[in-house]
Order: C-alpha cells, then sequence, then structure tokens
C-alpha cells in the first residue's frame, strides 16, 4: 500500500477555515427553544423600528449572548432564570404566581416583562408571533406611553398567562370581558388610563384612575374568596359595596368616586388604604 502523502500547509489551513465556518454557520445548541428564539426575535424585529423607546427597551435582544450564561453563541433564556435578554425571562413551572417560577431551566419564555421605559404605541398585535408563547404568564407593559384598546387576543394566545400588567399607560375603550376566561389568570392591572364603561361582571381587578362608572357587580360575591386587592379610586363608580361584604380584602381603595354611598363592610373598613374621602361612603344612598 502506498503510504498517504500529508496534506499541503495551504490545504490544511483551508481546510481548518471550511470547518470553522460550517461550524459558525450551523445552529448552535442553546437552552432556548428554537421556536422561543423565533419568537423573541420576531417581536424584537417588529418593535425595534416603532420608535426610539422601543429600540432602547429593547436593546440587549442581541447576539452573542453572554458566554458565561448560555449553552450557544445565541441564547435569550441562558442558565438562569432571569435569561440573558433584559425584561424577558425563562423561569420554568409555574409556583401560581405570574412572576415566580421554580427555576427549571426548559428554554420556554414565562415572561415579557418591559416596564418603565416609556414604550410608546398600541399593544402588539396577535400576528406578531407572541402566540407562540404558550408557556407565557406574565405579560407586563406598564408604566410606558402605550395608546389604543387592550386586545382581546391575549385569551388565545396566551392561555396560561396568570397576571397581565398594563397600568400607567394611556389605554382607552372598555375592559375586555375576554380576560375572565384565562384559566389562571389572577391580576389584572390597568390602573392610571383612560378606560371607560362599567366592570364586567366576570371582572374583580385594579381599576382605579380610569373614567369607569356603574355599581359594583353583583357577582363579586361569587369571587370573595380570591379577591384580596380591589382599587377603584378615582372614577365614577356608584351605589353601595355590599357585594364586598364577605370578601377577605387585604388593600382596598375607593376614594373620589363621589357616588359611592351607603353601609361599609367590615372587609373594606379595615383593609390597607381604605380612605373614604370623596366618596358618601357612611351616609344613606
Amino acid at each position: 500500500m502506498r503510504p498517504r502523502r500529508a496534506a499541503a500547509p495551504g490545504a490544511r489551513a483551508a481546510a481548518a477555515l471550511l470547518t470553522a465556518l460550517v461550524a459558525l454557520l450551523a445552529p448552535a445548541a442553546a437552552l432556548t427553544t428554537p421556536e422561543q428564539f423565533e419568537a423573541v426575535s420576531a417581536f424584537r424585529d417588529s418593535l425595534a423600528p416603532r420608535s426610539a423607546n422601543w429600540r432602547d427597551a429593547l436593546a440587549t435582544w442581541r447576539c452573542p449572548t453572554d458566554p458565561a450564561n448560555s449553552d450557544g453563541p445565541c441564547d435569550p433564556c441562558g442558565r438562569k432564570s432571569d435569561g440573558n435578554w433584559e425584561h424577558m425571562h425563562c423561569r420554568g413551572k409555574s409556583t401560581g404566581w405570574g412572576e415566580s417560577g421554580d427555576g427549571t431551566i426548559d428554554g420556554n419564555v414565562t415572561n415579557v416583562h418591559i416596564t418603565d421605559v416609556n414604550i410608546d404605541g398600541p399593544i402588539p398585535r396577535r400576528d406578531w408571533q407572541l402566540c407562540i408563547l404558550p408557556n407565557l404568564r406574565e405579560f407586563d407593559l406598564d408604566g410606558g406611553h402605550l395608546t389604543g384598546t387592550i386586545p382581546t387576543w391575549i385569551a388565545d394566545c396566551f392561555p396560561k398567562i396568570e397576571e397581565l400588567d398594563l397600568s400607567y399607560n394611556r389605554l382607552t375603550g372598555t375592559l375586555p370581558v375576554e380576560l375572565t376566561r384565562i384559566p389562571r389568570i389572577s391580576e389584572v392591572k390597568i390602573e392610571y388610563n383612560s378606560v371607560i364603561g362599567t366592570i364586567p361582571p366576570e371582572y374583580g381587578n385594579q381599576v382605579e384612575h380610569n373614567r369607569m362608572h356603574g355599581k359594583i357587580p353583583d357577582s363579586f360575591r361569587n369571587i370573595s374568596d380570591t379577591l384580596t386587592q380591589l382599587l377603584l379610586a378615582h372614577n365614577d363608580f356608584e351605589g353601595d359595596l355590599s357585594a364586598l361584604g364577605a370578601s377577605k380584602l387585604m388593600i382596598v381603595s375607593v376614594h373620589n368616586n363621589p357616588k359611592l354611598c351607603g353601609m361599609v363592610p367590615a372587609s373594606i373598613r379595615f383593609a390597607k388604604g381604605y380612605n373614604p374621602a370623596g366618596t358618601r361612603l357612611g351616609q344613606p344612598c
């Protein structure tokens, strides 16, 4: 057998370069699943061009990610629950509260928490691939300049959502009843917006500093065991608070609702934050 002739130095260099290029171009293994990476990348690419505020908010959503917290060149979730991209987290299985998790690293995005950075415009539409984040349980866009209405598609896209926070924005329209059909949702915050209308009977939320009116729905009697926080201040609600008589409220705000009246249940009087100023509570209706 004739001995194999050693490759020339130039050929060895070319082969090494080809190997490096293949490694660079091939999909890299990472803790973030490919589907989740596609979803959050689409979210970034759709919203970053919207305004300077959005660009700043998503400035860290780029590759490569920190090698010390990554199993690949671009790994948004990383090895820690806080992940590598700011405002986005992969916190594992739910522990019953949207912001928490059991710490399991499974590559699924569980929290999008873009707050207090002045993001503007309407809430992102459902066709921007957020619907392929089926494990999302916290969607917080509070503290910005968001306009438009509260989308109804959240119930369809995020079947596991537990916390929705759209407070301190410039939202208008009414409360969509669709949100109450999400099995796990426990917190909806919309205070400090310009939402109008009455509270749908299915709700128990934080709605203060809006333009809502009408009576507290009698159906609130049915959620008295689970309702612990009710913020209604600075609206135009009317009538008494008898529907909350059996509740176990820990935090409440009712002030500056001139048409509220009647007897005040003990669950309201002794809750933190109770202040009847600007109401007729304690006086006959």
